[in-house]
């Protein structure tokens, strides 16, 4: 019983992976190990490209879709039981990186989006390519490190 309400309290209900509340204690906890052992740490911000468009244009229920899709291909992309990804609202997505520097976090978004570049989603007979802009900020180690 304990454990289904844990699941219900920390994962997003459309797409099953973290929610926005569990994936800021995740990161506050990776924040914290990071500076305490002077490791790398990075945060991937991911946003879907004219998402409003897609829900204005071919409904809630196709936005829906591409949001579990899109959270899917995020999911695959990541180092598994290393790496962390929870939906912060809307069609916003995290990604932590525990142990990655911002080369390492750049490639990561690179591969990301060379893997989602050449998708199209087919839901209820429509059609639909995306795209995402995402933003990365690292925890500076030392005076090189520094942007």
């Amino acid at each position: 019983m304990y454990k289904q309400a844990q699941h219900l309290a920390f994962t997003d209900a459309l797409t099953g992976i973290n929610n926005r509340r569990r994936l800021f204690e995740l990161l506050d906890e990776e924040y914290r190990r990071a500076f305490r052992y002077q490791r790398p740490l990075s945060l991937m911000i991911v946003d879907i490209d004219r998402f409003k468009l897609i829900n204005d244009g071919y409904g809630h229920v196709v936005g829906d879709e591409v949001l579990r899709w899109f959270a899917s291909q995020c999911s695959a992309s990541i180092r598994q039981k290393l790496d962390l990804i929870g939906r912060i609202g809307g069609e916003e997505f995290a990604i932590i990186y525990p142990e990655a520097n911002l080369a390492s976090a750049v490639g990561a978004a690179e591969r990301l989006r060379s893997q989602i570049i050449g998708c199209k989603i087919l839901v209820k007979e429509v059609e639909i390519q995306i795209t995402f802009s995402a933003g990365i900020a690292s925890l500076p180690l030392d005076e090189k490190d520094r942007v």
